[in-house]
């Protein structure tokens, strides 16, 4: 019944225009493999003895289901994935009021990642909204009603499209949106510098708080309260 019910999938998104093969539009497709996109966040490979692979995108990030990717975190059948899409700030910004709209009415939110850098160009919409989980579960809802599609979901954080765009909204506590925001604004060297100068004084910077050496938690209210407590002169999104 369940391969009954895959086949029936396959079909289906066959006919709506999707599950094309992809294969000759990849700059290093692995010799004997084969793509088939199934839809913007799916792509099945199909090996040279037949084996079948599905690449799903998960919180804006391709993820494999061979063993090898589980344990390295990449694996080979990463090269049968189109390379990653940029889009202009201009385009993002012509795009946003349409999720803004719906989050404000449910609290505290800011549009993170490149975006929130002033890059000329992101990936995707990278989203931390400050609201309880029942409320969280009611704005899916509401993205959904107005043809946002939310492709995966959780208490903590749920992801999508916008357009062409890959969305993803993460759920903070009120008290937590600060250092959320700022984990999720980067960059990754800024975080990593972040993380460094903290240990080096007893503490750790997470996404719900910073920890003290005496294991405490607090709650900064702004970003540069972070950067004072571990140390570092502040940088504005657009230094990170």
């Amino acid at each position: 019944m369940e391969r009954s019910n895959q086949l029936s999938e396959r079909i289906h998104n066959f006919l709506e225009g999707d599950g094309k093969d992809i294969t000759s539009t990849l700059p290093n497709p692995l010799p004997g493999y084969k793509a088939v996109q199934i839809n913007k966040t799916k792509i099945e490979v199909t090996g040279e003895k037949g084996q079948l692979y599905t690449i799903e995108m998960k919180r804006s990030r391709w993820a494999c289901n061979c063993t090898g990717f589980k344990y390295r975190s990449t694996c080979k059948h990463m090269q049968m994935v189109p390379q990653e899409v940029r889009h202009a700030r201009e385009y993002l910004t012509s795009l946003k009021d349409q999720v803004e709209v719906i989050l404000a009415k449910f609290g505290q939110y800011e549009l993170c990642g490149s975006y929130r850098r002033e890059k000329a160009t992101s990936k995707d919409f990278d989203y931390v909204i400050a609201c309880d989980k029942a409320a969280f579960n009611v704005l899916r809802t509401e993205l959904e009603a107005v043809g946002i599609k939310i492709a995966t979901g959780k208490d903590g954080g749920m992801s999508g499209h916008l357009a062409d765009v890959p969305i993803d909204i993460f759920r903070s506590d009120p008290e937590s949106f600060v250092t959320m925001v700022l984990w999720r604004t980067g960059s990754k060297e800024n975080n990593i510098a972040l993380a460094t100068a903290a240990k080096a004084k007893g503490m750790q910077v997470l996404r719900d708080g910073v920890k003290m050496p005496d294991g405490t938690m607090i709650h900064p209210k702004t970003e540069q309260e972070v950067f004072d407590l571990v140390g570092l002169p502040y940088k504005k999104p657009s230094e990170r």
